[in-house]
């Protein structure tokens, strides 16, 4: 009996096992559910634009994986660049899974975000994130820049994604728009770190570039554009003209300068001295000494002034700062002539007729006011005309040789025209020769017909031979004597005959009427056309043709 008890006890044991087992398993698992997702990365310094691996665990929280978690993650980050990429939506396999993240912005701020929002659980990580290997140079002023003056300036290593960054290992070559001797450049070197303080010195004032290239790549490259301001004035510069009549006022353009050349408008130190003018002439009249208020609009760099000189021969003036001697300038040579007899120009031509288009002779003659030739004129002569064509030709400004000199002029436009010779410092010394230009030959033909013409009726219309310059043909140099032919787009038109031109016929001197009747309604033209020469051609404005019955054009 007690022996049957024993086996029977020994045969149950393993049930009874069982049942424990089965009861307390479930009570284990759920102490042991995900507690969190750690997030590690094969680095904390990434480099921008470059892709690294991130390994999410699910944990429970005994810090054990849980190989059972079933969630989804999703991955965020605050780099706003359009080139970051984060992982997708993603499942853990055993509680595990490695991804793939690429971040562009660089800084120490950068962050990437796991989480799984139906379990409440996410895990952070923090990023240093470098730039990438540098891509261009950018280049900012950090003074104002006087010419023969240093001014600073810095320059920033950038990557493709604009990031300042530090990977570069080149050399740097710096290049300028000024082309003066003076220039100073910084000379070749490498760049420690993202951002390095640089100066040149420029003498050229005005816009100029300073340019940064790499030595190796010139594809990396930066430029500064910079606004050399003027210096001090240093000199001055009068401009006077080469001769002046004695006795005859005339201007002299006064400009300050500084000790580069550049004339010193907005200059970094106004000047604001008094200058004195002297001449070679001693008894030259000359402006009163002048102190220059750059503050005023009138003196910003430049100023006019008025001089005259009364004795014959080479003559000078010069300007000095009368508390600076150094600071002066003294005009090119002047030649100042005796005050010419001449009281007049005469000009005549070899025709009074000249063709448009073709050159013709003038002769210019100074005579005094008795009507003889003043043989001491050796005033300069300017010509002009009334005749407005682009292609209309004057002689350049000229003098005169013992009082007389002949020129070639070339005018367009036919009818009457003029051609003046004047005096260009004494304006009173003039003379005018009055043309009549012809026109050419006839280059082409003018159709002007009626906007409208009824289907079948007859209208008249006018056809006007033009030379090549748009003058009507009326009294032309070449009579034109050509047989003209008359087509349609209108295949049914009722045309003039082919007729000859005969400019000596009164009728034919540049214009003629015809008639002609269209019969296909619409828009139509009608073309004269020269039977020898097809150059010689010209087609109407479109005419609409109407509808005798409703006067309306076809639909």
């Amino acid at each position: 009996m007690w022996a049957m008890a024993r086996a029977l006890k020994r045969s149950m044991l393993p049930v009874i096992l069982i049942v424990l087992i089965s009861v307390f398993m479930p009570t284990a698992h759920a102490d042991a559910a995900t507690a969190k997702l750690v997030m590690t990365a094969s680095t904390m310094t990434p480099t921008a634009g470059e892709p690294f691996s991130l390994t999410v665990t699910a944990v429970d929280e005994n810090g054990n994986v849980d190989p059972t978690y079933t969630g989804t993650v999703h991955f965020a980050t605050n780099d706003t660049s359009p080139g970051a990429v984060m992982p997708p939506d993603s499942q853990l396999t055993n509680g595990e899974g490695t991804f793939s993240a690429t971040l562009i912005e660089a800084g120490s701020w950068l962050t990437i975000t796991v989480s799984d929002a139906a379990a409440s659980l996410s895990a952070t990580l923090t990023f240093t994130v470098n730039g990438a290997a540098a891509d261009h140079f950018a280049l900012s002023q950090r003074t104002g820049a006087t010419a023969g003056y240093p001014f600073s300036f810095f320059l920033v290593l950038v990557d493709r994604y604009g990031n300042r960054t530090r990977s570069y290992a080149g050399t740097v070559h710096f290049t300028t728009s000024d082309t003066s001797p003076g220039v100073a450049l910084p000379p070749d070197q490498g760049v420690c770190c993202a951002q390095v303080f640089l100066s040149a010195t420029l003498d050229q004032a005005g816009p100029q570039t300073v340019t940064a290239t790499d030595t190796a790549t010139p594809s990396i490259t930066g430029t500064l554009h910079v606004g050399i301001r003027p210096g001090p004035t240093a000199s001055f510069k009068l401009d006077a003209p080469p001769t002046a009549t004695a006795g005859v006022p005339f201007d002299v353009m006064f400009t300050l300068l500084d000790r580069f050349g550049n004339v010193a408008t907005g200059a970094t130190v106004p000047y604001t001295h008094t200058i004195r003018f002297t001449s070679s002439d001693s008894v030259a009249t000359l402006p009163a000494d002048y102190t220059f208020q750059q503050s005023y609009s009138g003196d910003t760099g430049t100023r006019v002034f008025t001089a005259t000189l009364m004795t014959p021969g080479h003559q000078t003036i010069t300007a000095t700062d009368t508390t600076d001697a150094s600071i002066t300038g003294t005009s090119p040579t002047i030649d100042a002539i005796q005050a010419d007899p001449a009281a007049n120009l005469v000009v005549t031509a070899s025709t009074i007729t000249p063709t448009a288009g073709e050159p013709f002779s003038f002769t210019v003659t100074a005579v005094d006011e008795n009507g003889n030739v003043a043989p001491t004129y050796t005033g300069t002569v300017h010509f002009t005309t009334n005749d407005t064509s682009p292609g209309a030709a004057m002689p350049p400004d000229s003098q005169l040789t013992n009082g007389e000199g002949t020129f070639s002029a070339t005018l367009d436009q036919a009818g009457p025209q003029t051609v003046t010779a004047t005096d260009t410092t004494t304006q009173t010394i003039t003379g005018t020769l009055d043309v009549t230009v012809r026109p050419g030959p006839t280059a082409s033909l003018k159709l002007d017909t009626p906007p409208n013409a009824t289907m079948g009726h007859s209208f008249d219309f006018t056809l006007t031979l033009l030379d090549r310059f748009g003058n009507v043909a009326t009294g032309a140099a070449v009579p034109y004597t050509g047989t003209i032919h008359f087509t349609s787009t209108d295949a049914l038109a009722t045309l003039p005959s082919d007729y000859t031109f005969q400019q000596s016929y009164s009728a034919d001197s540049g214009t003629r009427s015809f008639s002609a009747s269209l019969v296909t309604p619409g828009r139509q033209t009608i073309a004269a056309t020269d039977t020898a020469k097809a150059s010689i051609t010209g087609t109407s404005p479109s005419i609409q043709v109407l509808l005798p019955s409703v006067g309306l054009p076809r639909p």
